[in-house]
């Protein structure tokens, strides 16, 4: 018997990257050497350089820039490049007996003789032709280096010029000649490990990063032997790994990579931070290298997901002219004193309105501040104000704005604010709108305007909030009362400026009653007893969908008919109390607050609310996506018509019109999301924007993850306006936190290509204000989404989990990121992965998954991992199940597990869960491995906990929730579990880290105490797998761990339903060199084990004689393997897919001969 593999598909860190010329890059990673089109960001060509090493530099000849010196850990080798194909230009690399550091290309006119520097401070001088080494030297001073950086200061290259810098670990940078090997230069100043070095030929500069988060730079004069510092920068906050120098315009700069994912921007001359690139994405581990086009002025990072990232510097890097000329500095900061009457008086409330600050003191002063002009007016004052207040803003025109004011009274006042000159320092005019409520005198009010105030309600409760929503042309406003048992009012403002309440909204009991985010959108359904679907015919429903302060989301259906031109603005007091059709409970986490709400119609059909997906911006961290079911409206009203009119939306729906189809979040140390902006954004403060975007393909507008254009949010207590396209911050200001009353516009620039944005802030009787020009380039939507994406990004940490779904074609993988990435597999002509779906929702690690078939086109997909963490999803396919057509969140599981007895099934769906505190609940709880059974009609989950636990729980398809109804406690930790079935009964087997194995029935889950079977390894057993025999009844187990050891075991199930070993249970020791990660069964005499020794290996099993042979052994190129799975193709091939610090793919050929 034997084999043949053949690796199809590699994934890793980019562990090296440089540019070839301005428009191609060349790339390392793992032992394949990528050429890289920028412009079209798609792989040229693809060669394996480094077979078994990981690629750490490339040098490209100077003079002959299609020969290539690769080089990584102990290996190098010389490649050639012609007509975009790479090829061998020596028969095979040369393996040296020390780590590689650096090479460097020698003039010799044959371009044969290359310098290599290794990590005991010595170098060799190699010649390429005859594959041997001409000389080596030694420096005079014995050490072990981190870094070093071969360089020559003359305009030729010869031998006895080059000098060599080197980074010890005695934190020293030591310059020693390659003639004598003596030392020049002892460079001291560092306070950690040294972990790169390199050289300027234009400035003479020597540039050193270290372990201590600084970047050295080092004037030196080799003429006198002298160096000195010229300067240290600090600005990332952890180890910076590399950095690179070029010129503009005669002027030096120097880009730096860390550890903190940063990417640091540095002017050499004044010696200052220029810029910071966050490019940071969640979950994402390192940043390994860097490579700075300086024609292009542009870099390149290569990433520890895979990820080659692109950034232009053109923005950043202004000449000192410019700076000297440029009236607009990037970002300023401003202190806006308010004098108040009353010392004691401080400011409640602002917002911010065509450069005028309006704000709301405690006492009940309204004042204006005009930015422009630094003017400040007293608008009015009103006793109803003080104490609290809160304001809302709705831009009826870039130059009209309605301001609504709740106070602590129960009274919300409502101006208009018309400007005659948006940029210009002109007064306004305050105008009231009539509505019902008491009137109220105006102080120092324009004499042109009006002289009084309505109110809109009576002072019966306080305002907590004040929301005004859009629906097409129309606006609203909504109310939110406190102690009117969840009241809300929403009003809609007519085109005579009046206000028409049109619903009264019955918000369901919680802690903090009131609406935090609203949004209201419209659909089309036939007529109450039509069937005609003719839009002529179709009549137009409104839906509010609210979030309110828990943290809870809740949909309303609202019997109101927009009509512009209808002027009837008279209150109506007896309109129905409206309850919402249907309430999502706890859709934060820590019942966290909804900043914001949107609803976007993806593919622009009026009528078609199946395309409606609901945006949820969440004060957690995290947004979330929803999705409106149009056939539960239709089967309302069959029974609406059916029912009577009282019972008309008095009990809940039967089925969920919303559904969490999955939640993102924008990065990991992003604290709160406040608000979205759109592409093509309809909100008129936001026109501006579209004026610079670009022009959008019918395909880039539907898309929602493509729409999405800015954010702002929260991280600690600094606010953030964050760019999706580009993934990194455009602005930040460190306001104190979310708490405090701020708001932003943006303006236009005296520059028409850019704009300004301008944030402001309460601080104490203070109004700061700070404001940054922002580059078209930084606002405009890219032309992909992958801009800035020159390679396609994978999980930024270590994956710890795959499974092929279904078929071939589609492979999921979760990770230490929290991230689920579904993948699909195009081997029809070239083979290549395209992740269609980027799964978020896990607060933790990602431990295990499994598969539950629903019908043959839908699957539930069960994950579980850190902090106790549970989500179910729906995979559906197409009907000719060749791909997924979209996947949806169903429930998502995050209680503190409990420690006592067990809940039953049956009682527990009637039970009340808020009523029951564990405070004896563990957080720490993994789930270790879950494996799904059926019972009767619904799937049980069976999980294996690190506490010692087995926790068993039935999932209610129908309800949509989960019960735990068993739980057995073992003295060890549980790390695997597996379902074994025989003759259509279900058998459970879990494995411990005492090497362990548990086994029982699934039929008596509730009361039956396991069998053992006692030590299969020696240590914990990292994976399992099983196979039946021909016997029906018989079954062979094979357990891998820590320990080294493959352990087979053959085992029965008697008709008593009782296991017993049929055979005495085989170890085979020290299978690998390290620990086993992986094991599976191709055939019952044929199984594959994966180590951390990146050993995939193929044996032949002889279990009646206890032999075992390799069939065939690759090295596989992930290390720290952690998983492997398998599955059949045809005519004897095998498909492995391998993941750990990376995924590889390779197939297996079975020969039998």
């Amino acid at each position: 018997m034997e084999g043949e593999f053949l690796p199809l598909f590699y994934k890793g860190p980019i562990t090296s990257c440089e540019y070839l010329d301005s428009e191609k890059i060349l790339i390392g990673y793992g032992p394949y050497l990528s050429l890289i089109d920028e412009s079209s960001s798609e792989e040229i060509s693809k060669f394996i350089a480094l077979k078994y090493r990981v690629i750490h530099k490339i040098v490209i000849n100077p003079t002959l820039r299609n020969q290539i010196c690769i080089f990584g850990q102990k290996a190098f080798n010389l490649v050639s490049l012609d007509n975009n194909i790479f090829s061998n230009i020596i028969d095979q690399y040369v393996e040296l007996d020390d780590w590689i550091l650096d090479m460097y290309w020698m003039e010799d006119g044959k371009n044969s003789l290359v310098a290599i520097l290794l990590a005991h401070n010595k170098c060799i001088i190699y010649n390429l032709q005859t594959n041997t080494i001409k000389k080596i030297i030694e420096c005079s001073q014995k050490c072990m280096l981190y870094t070093a950086k071969i360089f020559n200061n003359k305009a030729f290259e010869e031998e006895e010029n080059l000098l060599i810098a080197s980074g010890t670990i005695f934190n020293e940078v030591l310059i020693w000649s390659l003639k004598n090997g003596t030392i020049l230069l002892n460079l001291k100043g560092h306070q950690g490990v040294i972990f790169n070095i390199e050289y300027s030929h234009q400035t003479n500069n020597i540039y050193s990063t270290s372990d201590d988060r600084s970047i050295n730079v080092w004037k030196i004069n080799l003429n006198d032997q002298s160096g000195q510092l010229y300067t240290r920068f600090y600005g990332h906050d952890a180890r910076v790994w590399k950095c690179k120098a070029f010129l503009k315009d005669n002027t030096e700069f120097l880009c730096s990579i860390g550890e903190d994912l940063k990417c640091c921007l540095w002017n050499v001359e004044d010696k200052s931070l220029i810029y910071r690139l966050d490019a940071m994405r969640k979950g994402s581990k390192n940043i390994w290298s860097l490579a700075v086009n300086e024609a292009k002025l542009q870099i390149v990072t290569g990433w520890a997901d895979g990820g080659l990232r692109k950034f232009d510097l053109n923005h950043y890097l202004i000449s000192k002219e410019d700076q000297n000329d440029s009236a607009d500095k990037r970002q300023e900061s401003a202190e806006l004193e308010l004098n108040l009457e009353n010392e004691k008086d401080f400011i409640r409330s602002t917002v911010l309105i065509n450069s005028r600050v309006i704000c709301c003191t405690n006492l009940g002063f309204l004042y204006m501040i005009d930015l422009i002009n630094q003017q400040q007016k007293l608008l009015f004052k009103s006793i109803l104000l003080s104490n609290f207040n809160t304001m809302a803003k709705n831009y009826v025109d870039t130059n009209h704005c309605c301001l609504a004011i709740g106070s602590l009274k129960g009274f919300v006042y409502l101006l208009n604010l018309k400007f005659q000159d948006k940029n210009t320092g002109d007064l306004i005019t305050i105008d009231c709108i009539n509505c019902l409520g008491i009137e109220e005198e105006i102080a120092e009010s324009n004499a042109d305007s009006s002289t009084k105030f309505s109110l809109l309600t009576h002072g019966s409760s306080k305002i907590f909030n004040i929301l005004w929503l859009k629906c097409h042309k129309s606006s609203f406003l909504l109310v939110c009362f406190s102690l009117l048992n969840g009241l809300t009012h929403l009003y809609e403002l007519k085109s005579s400026k009046q206000l028409k309440l049109v619903a009264r909204l019955y918000l369901p009991a919680c802690k903090h009653r009131w609406f935090t985010s609203a949004a209201i959108i419209t659909i089309k359904s036939p007529n109450v007893g039509e069937e005609s679907t003719d839009s002529e015919n179709l009549r137009q429903e409104m839906h509010l969908i609210g979030g309110d302060k828990c943290g809870n989301l809740h949909l309303y259906r609202l019997d109101v008919v927009l009509d512009s031109s209808s002027e009837d603005c008279e209150d109506n007091s007896e309109l129905k109390l409206v309850k919402p059709s249907e309430s999502i409970s706890n859709v934060t986490k820590e019942n966290s607050p909804i900043s914001a709400i949107y609803a976007r119609n993806l593919n622009q059909t009026d009528g078609e609310i199946l395309n409606y997906r609901i945006i949820c911006c969440c004060k957690d961290g995290f947004y979330r996506i929803f999705e409106l079911n149009s056939n539960c409206f239709s089967e309302l009203d069959a029974e609406e018509s059916q029912s009577g009119e009282s019972e008309k939306l008095t009990k809940p729906m039967a089925k969920s019109m919303l559904k969490l189809i999955n939640k993102y979040q924008i990065n990991s140390y992003i604290d709160l999301i406040e608000e979205f902006i759109f592409d093509s954004d309809e909100r008129k403060e936001y026109s501006l924007l579209n004026n610079v975007d670009q022009k959008l393909s019918f395909w880039e507008k539907n898309n929602l993850e493509l729409s999405l254009k800015l954010a702002l949010c929260f991280y600690g207590d600094k606010f953030m306006l964050w760019n999706f396209q580009l993934n990194r911050a455009l602005f930040e200001s460190k306001c104190g936190g979310a708490n405090r009353s701020w708001d932003f516009e943006f303006m236009e620039s005296r520059n028409d290509e850019n704009l300004i944005f301008r944030f402001v802030y309460v601080k104490s009787k203070s109004i700061s204000e700070n404001r940054k020009v922002l580059f078209r380039s930084e606002i405009e939507r890219p032309m992909s989404q992958t801009r800035n994406h020159l390679c396609q990004i994978f999980h930024g940490n270590t994956i710890t989990i795959n499974k092929f779904i279904a078929s071939s074609k589609y492979l999921l993988t979760g990770s230490e990121d929290t991230q689920l990435i579904v993948t699909k597999i195009n081997d029809d002509k070239c083979f290549n992965l395209v992740h269609e779906f980027h799964l978020q929702g896990h607060d933790s690690v990602i431990k295990c998954m499994d598969f539950y078939p629903l019908n043959e086109a839908e699957f539930l997909l069960i994950t579980a991992g850190g902090k106790a963490n549970i989500k179910i999803w729906k995979i559906i396919f197409s009907q000719n199940r060749e791909n997924i057509e979209r996947i949806i969140s169903l429930y998502e599981f995050k209680r503190k597990l409990l420690n006592g007895a067990k809940n039953d099934s049956k009682s527990s769906i009637s039970e009340k869960p808020w009523l029951y505190i564990d405070l004896k609940s563990n957080p720490d709880i993994r789930f270790m491995d879950v494996c799904v059974i059926k019972k009767d009609s619904d799937p049980v989950l069976c999980f294996a906990c690190s506490d010692g636990c087995i926790r068993i729980f039935r999932y209610s398809i129908e309800t949509n929730k989960l019960y735990l109804i068993n739980k057995y406690e073992y003295p060890k930790c549980l790390l695997c579990i597996r379902r074994l079935t025989i003759n259509d009964e279900s058998y459970l087997l879990a494995f411990g880290t005492d090497g362990n194995l548990l086994f029982w029935r699934t039929n008596s889950l509730d009361d039956q105490i396991p069998q053992i079977i006692s030590e299969l390894n020696q240590s914990g057993i990292n994976d399992v797998d099983l196979i039946l025999l021909p016997d029906s009844r018989q079954a062979l187990v094979a357990t891998v761990g820590d320990d080294t050891c493959l352990s087979l075991v053959k085992i029965e199930v008697s008709t008593e339903q009782k296991v017993k070993m049929v055979s005495q249970i085989v170890k085979f020791e020290m299978s690998h060199a390290s620990a086993i990660a992986g094991v599976r069964f191709l055939l019952p005499n044929l199984m594959a084990t994966v180590s951390k020794d990146q050993r995939l290996v193929v044996w032949k099993i002889d279990l009646e004689n206890k032999k075992k042979s390799p069939v065939k052994v690759y090295f596989c190129n992930v290390p720290d393997v952690s998983s492997l799975d398998i599955i059949k193709l045809n005519d004897g091939w095998f498909r492995f897919s391998l993941v750990g610090v990376g995924m590889e793919i390779i197939d297996f050929k079975l020969i039998n001969r």
